[in-house]
């Protein structure tokens, strides 16, 4: 789909139909157009990538066309965004973590960004089966609801070490690789950009994830049986720009947890997992607003008449 498995011929194989099958091989099925440009010449190559094989000619089916511009130095590894600048609706949401340095005496931030969509805020998915397995990407504006389950041994709900990795499983689930922020259990130290294209060297474009509580005060005062089953978040966003072409930025995001007791029956243990995410517009009403009209003063010369 990406190109990596394509390989180079100096004349592609014509369609043919094949009789017993009843299909046409050697079909287009895809197309994706490859320009390579540079910031002086222009489009300095270009590319076609075939996507090739049997067509039964009692099968409707979609043709895909794509168009991919890249540098011709990638020198930096390009990636798409999600809006320019506000974010654009169905566009999964951009995060990032929160880094700190010293540099001589001054204190910088900027925020480490992965260029893989998987690795941003998701929420975990289940196989056909109900169990977790997978993640989905949490789109702009798309008002979603997860739940999944996973099996729990008794003996680890005996035990302190055996309770301890099943938390960290379900933390795991939930949030990934994002962690609690130690100087301030009620955030994570991941942050949400509030654009769709950010920048990493502009950490007050980003905002944190607050939560409803201190993970460290529920790590302690749940038991065992009762687990972290859940979160749900919200995403605060609102309008900017001009009146004509207005952008959409995200100003907050809160997380809701949840807990519940893992339920326990003659064939075994099992807890559920669910997760949403609501979209809330708080943006006020736009307004248009004018300039006063100047005020002309015209002075005749006293000699005038």
């Amino acid at each position: 789909a990406n190109g990596s498995d394509c390989k180079e011929v100096r004349n592609a194989s014509n369609p043919t139909f094949d009789t017993e099958s009843n299909s046409c091989r050697n079909a287009a099925l895809g197309v994706q157009y490859v320009f390579y440009h540079n910031s002086t010449s222009g489009i300095t190559e270009a590319e076609c990538q075939l996507s090739v094989g049997p067509l039964p000619l009692s099968k409707y089916f979609a043709q895909r066309i794509d168009v991919v511009f890249k540098w011709a130095k990638n020198e930096s590894e390009a990636f798409p965004r999600s809006g320019l600048p506000g974010y654009l609706q169905g566009k999964p949401l951009i995060s990032g973590n929160l880094l700190t340095g010293i540099a001589g005496s001054v204190k910088r931030e900027s925020v480490n960004m992965s260029s893989v969509t998987g690795d941003w805020l998701s929420l975990p998915v289940a196989n056909k089966n109900g169990l977790c397995s997978g993640k989905k990407n949490v789109l702009f504006k798309e008002n979603v609801r997860t739940q999944c389950g996973i099996h729990v041994s008794r003996e680890a709900l005996l035990s302190q070490e055996g309770c301890s990795l099943l938390k960290e499983e379900v933390w795991k689930i939930i949030f990934g690789d994002m962690k609690v922020n130690r100087s301030d259990p009620r955030q994570l130290l991941s942050l949400i950009s509030a654009f769709g294209d950010p920048s990493p060297d502009a950490p007050d474009d980003w905002v944190p994830i607050f939560l409803d509580r201190s993970v460290v005060d529920q790590q302690v005062q749940i038991p065992c049986p009762t687990q972290l089953s859940g979160v749900q978040y919200r995403v605060l966003y609102s309008y900017f720009g001009p009146f004509t072409n207005p952008q959409m930025k995200i100003i907050g995001l809160y997380a809701t947890l949840s807990s519940k007791d893992v339920v326990c029956k003659v064939d075994g243990c099992q807890m559920k997992i669910v997760t949403s995410v609501n979209f809330l517009d708080v943006s006020q009403e736009a307004v248009n607003k004018f300039a006063k009209a100047p005020v002309v003063k015209i002075r005749l010369p006293p000699d005038f008449f």
